[in-house]
């Protein structure tokens, strides 16, 4: 039961697998950045490339399974790949703005060990990842990496 669950939903928990490390990769960065001082503009800028260029490699070859090979089909996969990202980008600073300048969650902190902890900062990057992440999902599933019929990934993606 649980191998046939597995197989049914097999794309869709991979992808919230590496969608979590991608987060991590996302997570860390931002907050490394923040760290030495980058604003959060920059740092989710900075942590959004980083972590799309992990995301590409793993949805790629790992959760979607795309065999692509033939130059011109990969380079319309990293095109739309990224022009996806692009927008997942702009959701996730406009979810920021409005959690950091808005409603100021940056004002939400706890103290742990005689220092603060940007609560407030760490949900809002939260609820943005969740969103990105359902949103990137839809793209890539539907757009990027789509299946013909047949199964096979479709080499002739449409300009």
């Amino acid at each position: 039961m649980i191998k046939s669950l597995y197989k049914k939903y097999k794309q869709i928990i991979l992808y919230v697998f590496f969608g979590f490390l991608t987060t991590i990769v996302n997570f860390v960065t931002y907050f490394l950045c923040k760290a030495v001082g980058i604003r959060y503009e920059i740092a989710t800028v900075i942590a959004w490339i980083c972590s799309v260029l992990f995301a590409f490699v793993t949805n790629k070859i790992i959760v979607f399974e795309s065999k692509t090979s033939k130059k011109q089909t990969v380079a319309k996969e990293i095109t739309l790949f990224f022009g996806g990202r692009v927008f997942s980008l702009l959701l996730e600073l406009m979810i920021m703005k409005i959690g950091m300048d808005f409603i100021h969650a940056d004002r939400l902190v706890v103290f742990m060990f005689e220092r603060s902890l940007p609560l407030g900062e760490f949900l809002t990057k939260l609820a943005a990842g969740i969103v990105v992440l359902i949103t990137n999902f839809l793209i890539s599933k539907f757009i990027i990496f789509r299946k013909k019929k047949g199964g096979e990934t479709d080499e002739n993606i449409s300009d």
